[in-house]
């Protein structure tokens, strides 16, 4: 699960790299601001990534599917919605 959960994380990273880069675009989470920097966006995702795996390293077993499954959808639908409306991956590597 961890797995699939960062896996979707970095592609939502991408397409928010191409978000801070694209006019058309305004980003919805609240963390970032409608026009976060290329730099606000890696800064946030790394961030976000570490803490993900800290939060699963300390939720007792019986917590942490209900974590992951609940993040991993949230990534989902973030992912998708990204896609929907024509934007882009842009991957730092």
């Amino acid at each position: 699960k961890q797995l699939l959960y960062q896996s979707l994380l970095v592609v939502d990273w991408a397409q928010t790299r191409d978000i801070a880069k694209s006019p058309q675009f305004q980003e919805s989470n609240l963390f970032l601001g409608k026009e976060p920097s290329v730099g606000e966006v890696n800064t946030h995702f790394a961030l976000a990534s570490l803490l993900h795996v800290g939060v699963v390293l300390v939720l007792p077993t019986e917590y942490r599917a209900i974590w992951q499954n609940g993040t991993i959808g949230i990534a989902a639908v973030n992912v998708t919605r990204n896609y929907y409306y024509g934007v882009k991956l842009d991957f730092p590597f």
